[in-house]
């Protein structure tokens, strides 16, 4: 069983449990496990960010490399100890999320968008955020992003020197004669 599991991709964990009060709650749940269902046991968080409001963290999975690491969103995990023990650590304060059931390996769809290039930005509060337009998609699809969820940071590099040119050369205007 353990070469099977092996041999598998680990795509999803379980869910974050909304009442962290209990402490005696396992790190898994092991119920009955078919191989459309099957879970996998977290060792530990290794890190975390925010895409569009959502925190994600990164899990490290037990009897796994970390090769295996993979980006599970909040609700989709169920190992309220160890995410207390990482919210703690780096005073996280976020809200609990509504309990889902676990994802399925059929259940999983992630599109993957890739940044073709920076259209615009503008200064907020929260800092820049950057109008994107994504690879394979047209204009009518440019969406506004904060630069803290990008993970395009050459791109945000070079298109700021290009905005810095352009405000220290601005183009001149002919004259009429």
């Amino acid at each position: 069983m353990k070469g099977n599991r092996q041999k598998e991709k680990v795509l999803e964990c379980l869910e974050v449990l909304e009442n962290i009060e209990d402490k005696e709650t396992k790190a898994t749940h092991q119920a009955d496990v078919t191989e459309s269902d099957e879970e996998y046991e977290v060792e530990k968080i290794i890190g975390h960010k925010k895409v569009r409001g959502i925190f994600h963290f990164l899990m490290r999975w037990k009897g796994f490399t970390e090769d295996d690491d993979t980006w599970e969103p909040e609700h989709a995990l169920n190992c309220p100890a160890i995410l207390e023990k990482y919210k703690k650590e780096n005073r996280l304060n976020v809200p609990e999320p509504r309990r889902r059931a676990p994802l399925r390996k059929s259940a999983i769809k992630r599109p993957t968008r890739i940044v073709d290039q920076i259209i615009d930005y503008t200064e907020k509060k929260s800092g820049r955020v950057f109008r994107i337009r994504w690879k394979g998609l047209t204009s009518e699809h440019d969406t506004w992003e904060p630069e803290k969820d990008l993970t395009c940071a050459a791109l945000i590099q070079k298109f700021m020197k290009r905005v810095k040119s352009q405000k220290e050369n601005p183009p001149q205007k002919e004259q009429a004669f």
